[in-house]
């Protein structure tokens, strides 16, 4: 089994959380009936079915509302973290 040092270990710890809270900071910007389907399928595992009897929403919304949740989030990632957060120190 492998073991890293404390100290590795504390960073590795720190960046963790710098990434939730840069997530965290992404889902907030998000719209609230956007935020709230990504959450129910990605947090809490619903299923697309199950999202759309809760909300009343159509199929096809469901999959729209995720898939610019999914684009959304990936370029506030993008730009939050990887541009402007951990990364940018080492490039």
């Amino acid at each position: 089994r492998l073991q890293l040092d404390p100290a590795s270990a504390g960073q590795q710890a720190s960046e963790r959380r710098q990434m939730m809270q840069t997530l965290d900071g992404c889902l907030s910007c998000l719209p609230a009936q956007t935020r709230r389907v990504f959450l129910m399928r990605e947090w809490l595992g619903f299923e697309s079915d199950e999202i759309r009897e809760q909300l009343g929403l159509s199929a096809d919304n469901v999959r729209t509302i995720l898939h610019r949740a999914r684009l959304s989030l990936r370029v506030c990632m993008h730009t939050r973290w990887f541009n402007g957060g951990k990364n940018a120190a080492r490039t």
